[in-house]
């Protein structure tokens, strides 16, 4: 792998693992804190609008869209006047998903879909577990490392870094795959 590749590989698993450091501590916050981040989008005529919301509370992340198409004027101000992030202190409710009344849909792991719907609104609910996040987000560090440990135990047992070559006949230059040990 070229140099100028390498170092892409690892600021990326930087990157990642910093981000995986920052959903551990999330997740650590959500057994006190149940967190909202709002956004509400009016539509240019104020009787319609989506509210969108994402939640964070007890070990899941979830997405609410609310897509009203019927709205009381004074309804879609008062979303228009919350705040962009609301945290309070987390109570029973929040630690769990809880079912919504009249939703549809389905929970299998931590993972869950929810939606309901109206004449006046449609709501979707996407939930994914705080576990997974980490766990997909620590992958490339993990690749990283298990790579560079491979490539030191090659070089300290004399093989070659790209596919494993025993160089003690030839330390300059690999015969299976033509790589050089120093340019590794």
């Amino acid at each position: 792998m070229p140099i100028m590749g390498r170092r892409l590989v690892n600021l990326f698993s930087a990157l990642s693992l910093l981000v995986c450091l920052a959903l551990a501590a999330l997740w650590l916050r959500q057994s006190r804190h149940f967190d909202f981040l709002h956004h509400y989008r009016p539509a240019a005529d104020d009787r319609s609008g989506t509210l969108t919301t994402v939640e964070s509370a007890g070990g899941w992340l979830a997405v609410d869209i609310t897509q009203y198409s019927s709205i009381d004027p004074t309804t879609s101000r008062n979303f228009r006047a919350l705040g962009r992030w609301n945290t309070q202190a987390a109570y029973e409710g929040a630690l769990r998903l809880n079912p919504v009344p009249g939703a549809q849909g389905g929970e299998f792991l931590g993972f869950a879909f929810q939606s309901a719907a109206s004449n006046t609104y449609t709501w979707h609910r996407f939930v994914l577990p705080v576990w997974f996040l980490i766990l997909v987000i620590y992958l490339p560090p993990l690749a990283r490392a298990r790579s560079a440990i491979r490539h030191r135990r090659r070089v300290k047992l004399n093989l070659c870094p790209s596919c494993g070559y025993d160089l003690r006949a030839t330390p300059e230059r690999c015969p299976e795959c033509g790589a050089s040990p120093f340019n590794h």
